[in-house]
């Protein structure tokens, strides 16, 4: 059997980074990754924001929050790992009407609502290092422009046309070249959305 330091078997293992604010959680998630060869735990942050300075000298495959994000600021800061090309999975044991879109908007290539099973995490995060997405049909609804969608009406056009490029995948400094906008009028523009988003 390979063991996790082998460094041939490591090539093939999906390096995670672990976020919670919750050291109960952070220990949970961390004993989930371990007990499956398929992943290595490359760190485990209080926060979105030390992830992100720690990740930008050592990339991960997929960084797992064990919440969205709390404010259209964390949204950003959730984003730059999509614009790193870093897949994330957000859980929301306890969602609030907001998360899910919230986390679509900050990037994230999966979001998990309520009690989750260990094997449906390492699952999810398998395929979204594989670079699909895991995000429910009713929250892509919720974006776009089908029934149900209302709270969209209450967008202007650049706001529109910058949640269709949100839908797009595209990482912020696309959007600001396709745009013609610098990269803070985008997060400026995300926080604008994140804002009129119901709660």
């Amino acid at each position: 059997m390979t063991s996790n330091a082998d460094p041939a078997h490591a090539k093939n293992q999906v390096t995670v980074a672990v976020v919670s604010a919750s050291a109960a959680m952070l220990d949970v998630l961390t004993r989930v990754l371990s007990r499956n060869s398929a992943f290595r735990t490359a760190g485990a942050f209080p926060d979105s924001a030390s992830a992100r300075e720690a990740l930008r000298r050592n990339p991960v495959d997929v960084v797992l929050g064990s919440r969205p994000p709390a404010s259209p600021e964390e949204v950003v800061v959730w984003r730059s790992f999509h614009d790193a090309g870093i897949a994330s999975l957000l859980l929301a044991p306890n969602p609030r009407p907001q998360d899910a879109l919230w986390s679509v908007i900050a990037g994230a290539s999966g979001f998990a609502p309520g009690p989750i099973a260990p094997r449906t995490i390492t699952d999810t995060l398998l395929r979204i290092a594989g670079g699909n997405t895991a995000l429910p049909a009713d929250v892509i609804g919720q974006l776009t422009d089908m029934p149900g969608a209302r709270w969209r009406l209450n967008l202007d056009e650049s706001e529109r046309r910058l949640l269709s490029a949100v839908m797009a995948r595209q990482t912020t400094q696309q959007m600001a070249l396709q745009l013609q906008l610098s990269p803070e009028d985008v997060f400026a523009g995300l926080v604008g959305i994140c804002e009129k988003v119901p709660r």
